[in-house]
């Protein structure tokens, strides 16, 4: 039975389609700094997993871009899903009870990361139907810094999160950061200036408490700045789904100045300076070889892609998207996963031997 994707289980599915790169983030974030899972560890990521799916389906019912009408409310998915991931939670934590020491079950990240994921989920309900929803902090920034930064982070720091509440911190910060932003009701200019400035401040502190030595716990920090570099990368790709459907409705006349044209190339710029920024983000964590070598063939082809695509942008409001940017970002994801698997390090001795052979 085919399931038509403008009915309420249409939308569910969809859901679940937007959040299978969260989910692989999330694994290969494990996998970079724990290796292959257990029973027990899976258990664990599984219910991850399944409090955050509300939110993919809201999300992906607020941007769906349909020419049908949809008959039904948000609600109605979001009900069932919600219903479904909760269950699916709870038997999943009973099996693990019954099965592992109850002091193993991580229950302080389970709940944070669904109080996140389910925090975001209640904004966009409260504020269904409102134009600010049409910004792209909403679209794209928020979501992906949840959806991949944040389930990165949390795959990557898994054994420390039930220990250490200094890994939270840094979550804690993004939070913080997000209801200063509404607080304050911020423009698109000031939004984007505060959260640099505020990226940029985090980065200086950081280096000054690792000359100074004044804490080992630095790790945290940088390995989410790593995250979010990463994040910022593959929303470029999701960015593709918004412009596309920009310039399918640009009213404005063709040019270098039309809306469209805007859009494109604010997203070209997006990429090229995640491009340039990812390399810092090597120093912040423990990347292996596949990766390197996986991601400059990947930035290289999604770069020549866009600059291929954009000699006729009006060209990118007729082309299939959602399909386009799930195989770019797939393909990134499985490198992660890749490296994950097969951890070969590059020898951090080789450039001085090099020389004093020389």
């Amino acid at each position: 039975m085919i399931i038509d994707r403008n009915s309420v289980w249409g939308q569910i599915v969809r859901g679940f389609g937007y959040a299978s790169i969260s989910i692989l983030t999330l694994f290969s974030g494990y996998m970079m700094q724990n290796g292959i899972s257990t029973g027990f560890n899976i258990s664990v990521l599984a219910m991850l997993i399944l409090l955050s799916i509300p939110f993919f389906i809201v999300y992906g019912f607020t941007y769906t871009y349909s020419t049908e009408e949809k008959h039904f409310s948000v609600y109605e998915p979001f009900g069932i899903g919600f219903v479904i991931s909760l269950l699916g939670a709870i038997i999943v934590y009973q099996n693990v009870k019954n099965n592992y020491s109850s002091d193993d079950v991580l229950l302080t990240p389970i709940l944070v990361y669904g109080i996140l994921f389910n925090g975001l989920t209640l904004f966009y309900l409260v504020n269904t139907n409102k134009s600010k929803l049409n910004h792209i902090r909403y679209q794209l920034i928020w979501p992906v810094v949840l959806s991949i930064a944040i389930s990165l982070y949390f795959g990557m720091n898994y054994s420390f999160l039930s220990e250490d509440y200094r890994a939270y911190i840094p979550t804690a910060l993004i939070v913080i950061s997000f209801f200063i932003s509404e607080f304050f009701a911020m423009t698109k200019r000031t939004f984007l200036v505060f959260q640099l400035c505020s990226l940029l401040v985090v980065v200086i502190l950081i280096s000054i408490l690792n000359y100074s030595k004044i804490t080992p716990h630095n790790q945290y920090f940088t390995s989410l700045i790593f995250c979010i570099i990463l994040s910022a990368y593959l929303s470029a790709f999701e960015a593709w789904r918004i412009i596309s459907y920009v310039i399918k409705n640009d009213t404005s006349e063709v040019g270098d100045n039309s809306k469209g044209a805007n859009y494109y190339y604010a997203s070209l710029l997006g990429l090229t300076l995640s491009l340039l920024f990812i390399p810092l983000g090597f120093i912040f964590t423990r990347v292996g070889v596949i990766f390197l070598f996986g991601f400059t063939i990947h930035a290289s082809a999604s770069l020549i892609y866009w600059l291929k695509q954009g000699r006729d942008y009006k060209k990118i409001g007729n082309s299939e998207w959602n399909v386009q940017k799930l195989i770019f970002g797939f393909m990134f994801v499985i490198i992660l996963v890749f490296d994950s698997l097969m951890p070969i390090y590059p020898e951090k001795d080789v450039l001085p031997s090099l020389i004093a052979k020389g």
